[in-house]
């Protein structure tokens, strides 16, 4: 599907945004999926960090275990949260890469 005017376009497969938001109730990190989740306003950012306030939410554009995406101009790119640089014009794929284990309490666990 060919999108056009969006602020940012996120692939993620946990419910957390930011660090403090949520931004789509349906991720899941252990189900093989990415969320591509579609945000055509600043007001999607509202929804994502104060949900109880009447904000537009964000579109769920839907979930896969890749994607592929062709772009056609030079657009920045975050990467868990940190500025990358610019990437395109060219086609691009998104994909899981493993797990990442942290420490909770005593034990560990992979996400």
């Amino acid at each position: 599907a060919q999108v056009r005017n969006l602020r940012a376009l996120f692939f993620t497969s946990i419910k957390s945004c930011m660090g403090l938001g949520r931004l789509n109730a349906r991720s899941d990190p252990f189900d093989q999926q990415i969320e591509a989740v579609s945000v055509h306003s600043v007001l999607n950012y509202g929804a994502m960090v104060a949900p109880w306030l009447p904000f537009p939410a964000a579109e769920l554009s839907g979930s896969a275990g890749s994607w592929t995406l062709r772009i056609s101009r030079a657009l920045a790119l975050q990467a868990d949260g940190e500025p990358r640089g610019k990437i395109g014009p060219g086609d691009f794929r998104v994909e899981r890469c493993g797990s990442v284990s942290v420490l909770v309490g005593t034990g560990s666990a992979t996400a």
